[in-house]
Protein backbone atom coordinates (compact mmCIF):
# COMPACT_ATOMS: atom_id res chain seq x y z
CA UNK A 1 0.00 0.00 0.00
CA UNK A 2 1.07 3.57 -0.87
CA UNK A 3 2.59 5.50 2.08
CA UNK A 4 1.15 9.00 2.81
CA UNK A 5 3.33 11.80 1.39
CA UNK A 6 5.61 13.88 3.87
CA UNK A 7 4.42 17.43 4.08
CA UNK A 8 5.64 19.80 2.47
CA UNK A 9 5.10 23.24 3.10
CA UNK A 10 4.91 26.84 0.75
CA UNK A 11 5.78 30.10 2.51
CA UNK A 12 3.21 32.48 0.66
CA UNK A 13 3.72 36.07 1.89
CA UNK A 14 4.11 34.88 5.33
CA UNK A 15 1.31 32.48 5.73
CA UNK A 16 1.74 28.88 5.94
CA UNK A 17 -0.04 26.93 2.61
CA UNK A 18 -0.43 23.32 2.53
CA UNK A 19 -3.09 21.69 -0.02
CA UNK A 20 -4.20 18.46 1.69
CA UNK A 21 -5.16 16.07 -1.01
CA UNK A 22 -6.92 12.72 -1.29
CA UNK A 23 -5.77 10.70 -3.99
CA UNK A 24 -9.23 7.87 -4.61
CA UNK A 25 -7.41 5.70 -7.51
CA UNK A 26 -7.36 1.98 -7.48
CA UNK A 27 -4.42 2.13 -9.31
CA UNK A 28 -1.31 2.75 -7.16
CA UNK A 29 1.09 3.35 -9.97
CA UNK A 30 -1.42 6.11 -11.01
CA UNK A 31 -1.72 7.39 -7.70
CA UNK A 32 2.00 7.30 -6.78
CA UNK A 33 2.17 9.30 -10.28
CA UNK A 34 -0.36 11.91 -8.84
CA UNK A 35 1.42 12.30 -5.78
CA UNK A 36 4.80 13.12 -7.22
CA UNK A 37 2.99 15.57 -9.11
CA UNK A 38 1.24 17.36 -5.73
CA UNK A 39 4.79 16.62 -3.75
CA UNK A 40 5.86 20.26 -2.76
CA UNK A 41 2.10 21.83 -2.73
CA UNK A 42 1.11 19.89 0.98
CA UNK A 43 0.12 16.62 1.97
CA UNK A 44 -1.07 13.80 0.08
CA UNK A 45 -3.14 10.31 1.48
CA UNK A 46 -4.05 7.57 -0.76
CA UNK A 47 -7.36 5.78 -0.20
CA UNK A 48 -7.77 2.58 -3.10
CA UNK A 49 -11.15 2.23 -3.68
CA UNK A 50 -14.05 4.24 -2.91
CA UNK A 51 -15.17 3.27 0.53
CA UNK A 52 -12.06 3.49 1.96
CA UNK A 53 -12.02 7.01 0.01
CA UNK A 54 -15.63 7.76 1.83
CA UNK A 55 -14.45 6.42 5.43
CA UNK A 56 -11.10 8.74 5.09
CA UNK A 57 -13.39 11.77 3.85
CA UNK A 58 -15.77 11.74 6.76
CA UNK A 59 -13.32 11.38 9.53
CA UNK A 60 -10.83 13.92 7.88
CA UNK A 61 -14.29 16.11 7.94
CA UNK A 62 -15.28 15.10 11.39
CA UNK A 63 -12.25 16.13 12.72
CA UNK A 64 -11.95 19.20 11.52
CA UNK A 65 -9.11 18.61 9.25
CA UNK A 66 -11.28 18.14 6.00
CA UNK A 67 -9.50 17.55 2.77
CA UNK A 68 -8.64 20.42 0.54
CA UNK A 69 -9.06 18.22 -2.74
CA UNK A 70 -9.79 15.09 -4.03
CA UNK A 71 -8.09 13.47 -7.11
CA UNK A 72 -10.89 11.12 -8.02
CA UNK A 73 -10.78 8.00 -10.25
CA UNK A 74 -14.22 7.36 -11.98
CA UNK A 75 -13.87 3.68 -12.66
CA UNK A 76 -13.66 1.61 -9.26
CA UNK A 77 -14.95 -1.45 -7.97
CA UNK A 78 -16.92 -1.89 -5.38
CA UNK A 79 -17.88 2.18 -5.50
CA UNK A 80 -17.33 4.36 -8.61
CA UNK A 81 -16.22 8.10 -8.41
CA UNK A 82 -19.36 9.41 -9.53
CA UNK A 83 -21.36 7.35 -6.46
CA UNK A 84 -18.48 8.42 -3.97
CA UNK A 85 -18.80 12.39 -5.25
CA UNK A 86 -22.51 12.05 -4.67
CA UNK A 87 -21.62 10.57 -1.22
CA UNK A 88 -18.93 13.52 -0.54
CA UNK A 89 -21.24 16.56 -1.44
CA UNK A 90 -24.42 14.96 0.16
CA UNK A 91 -22.36 14.85 3.35
CA UNK A 92 -20.78 18.15 3.22
CA UNK A 93 -24.72 19.38 2.81
CA UNK A 94 -25.37 17.67 5.82
CA UNK A 95 -22.87 18.77 7.80
CA UNK A 96 -23.61 21.98 6.12
CA UNK A 97 -20.28 23.12 4.85
CA UNK A 98 -20.79 26.09 2.97
CA UNK A 99 -20.12 26.50 -1.09
CA UNK A 100 -16.92 28.16 -1.09
CA UNK A 101 -15.50 25.55 2.35
CA UNK A 102 -16.23 22.30 0.17
CA UNK A 103 -13.50 20.23 -1.12
CA UNK A 104 -12.26 20.63 -4.88
CA UNK A 105 -12.69 17.38 -6.83
CA UNK A 106 -11.39 16.61 -9.91
CA UNK A 107 -12.42 13.54 -11.65
CA UNK A 108 -9.71 11.37 -13.45
CA UNK A 109 -10.47 8.80 -15.77
CA UNK A 110 -9.26 7.22 -19.35
CA UNK A 111 -13.29 7.10 -19.71
CA UNK A 112 -14.26 9.58 -22.88
CA UNK A 113 -17.97 8.85 -22.38
CA UNK A 114 -19.82 12.10 -22.45
CA UNK A 115 -22.73 10.56 -20.06
CA UNK A 116 -20.32 10.20 -17.49
CA UNK A 117 -18.97 12.98 -17.85
CA UNK A 118 -22.34 15.04 -17.54
CA UNK A 119 -23.13 12.91 -14.42
CA UNK A 120 -19.98 13.78 -13.32
CA UNK A 121 -20.93 17.98 -13.88
CA UNK A 122 -24.18 17.35 -11.94
CA UNK A 123 -22.66 15.57 -9.20
CA UNK A 124 -20.77 18.57 -8.61
CA UNK A 125 -17.47 18.29 -9.64
CA UNK A 126 -15.21 20.61 -9.75
CA UNK A 127 -13.23 19.30 -12.98
CA UNK A 128 -12.11 16.46 -15.18
CA UNK A 129 -9.23 15.38 -16.57
CA UNK A 130 -8.33 12.72 -19.13
CA UNK A 131 -5.67 10.00 -18.53
CA UNK A 132 -3.20 10.03 -19.62
CA UNK A 133 -2.78 12.99 -16.74
CA UNK A 134 0.53 15.37 -17.11
CA UNK A 135 1.78 17.19 -14.23
CA UNK A 136 1.16 20.42 -15.67
CA UNK A 137 -2.25 19.99 -16.27
CA UNK A 138 -3.08 18.53 -13.24
CA UNK A 139 -1.18 21.55 -11.35
CA UNK A 140 -2.78 23.80 -13.69
CA UNK A 141 -6.36 22.78 -12.58
CA UNK A 142 -5.10 22.60 -9.18
CA UNK A 143 -4.30 26.69 -9.91
CA UNK A 144 -7.62 27.44 -11.59
CA UNK A 145 -9.73 25.57 -8.17
CA UNK A 146 -7.63 28.45 -6.40
CA UNK A 147 -5.94 26.37 -4.07
CA UNK A 148 -2.16 26.86 -5.28
CA UNK A 149 -0.80 30.01 -7.04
Amino acid sequence: MLSVAHAMVLELEGFCVVVLTLIVEDDELTAMLFQGFLMGYGRCEFAPNGRVGFERFRLALESDSPYDLICLDIMMPDVSGVELLKLVRALEEERGVPLEKRCKIVMTTAVSDKSIIKEAYEAKCDSYLMKPIKRSQLLDTVRELGLIS
